[in-house]
């Protein structure tokens, strides 16, 4: 548990401004999508949600970022998992059903609001968020779109660029498909947010 906290915690601290650049103007992008409006801002975040203005080395950044980013949605599974497990058990103790230690589980304020905010906000979105990652690395790096293709569609017989592209930007079920990557994505961007709170107050507290 502390090794996967840690973990958590340091990577968290690398990507934190890489992961809200990527999830304000992805969702910034989202928007533009679902109101069908094409001005010359939606073309700037397109290229600062990919390169960082800084061409192929932003491109390769957002990318590092983005690999270190499906370890931190992982390890952050594994760690509510664990919390979650001891509350069903506590709850149990208790007389209660397992219903109630999951919700505690899942609280929006607890322990803190903070807290409850950072763990619930990336239960609920860390599933569409690892979609994106894992499509979006396809921009990024070419033996990572090379090792995908050749896995999923070797005799590339399958429009498959076109499902990936539909994926990472929800495109499938549009428009609520669009809308829940939205929510997602704005969720993900207070991540690092709350992340960098609860940090800076456990060290103001040692």
């Amino acid at each position: 548990m502390k090794f996967l906290r840690l973990t958590h915690k340091w990577i968290g601290l690398i990507i934190g401004l890489f992961l809200f650049i990527s999830c304000f103007t992805g969702a910034f992008i989202e928007i533009g999508k679902l109101l069908k409006i094409y001005a010359p801002v939606f073309s700037w975040m397109k290229t600062l949600h990919r390169t960082l203005f800084l061409g192929s080395t932003g491109s390769q950044i957002i990318g590092s970022a983005t690999l270190l980013l499906i370890i931190e949605i992982i390890t952050g599974y594994c760690i509510w998992g664990k919390v979650a497990k001891a509350r069903i058990n506590s709850a149990r103790h208790q007389g209660l059903g397992w219903w109630s230690g999951l919700k505690r589980s899942l609280r929006w304020r607890s322990p803190n609001m903070i807290m409850g905010c950072h763990t619930s906000g990336g239960f609920w979105s860390g599933i569409p968020l690892l979609l994106m990652a894992l499509t979006g690395l396809t921009w990024s790096f070419g033996w990572y779109g090379e090792m995908v293709f050749s896995v999923l569609d070797p005799d590339g017989k399958l429009n498959l660029f076109h499902s990936i592209a539909n994926i990472h930007t929800g495109n499938f079920i549009a428009p609520w498909s669009r809308l829940l990557w939205l929510i997602c994505a704005i969720i993900g961007a207070t991540l690092p947010i709350t992340g960098y709170i609860i940090f800076f107050k456990s060290k103001s507290h040692k």
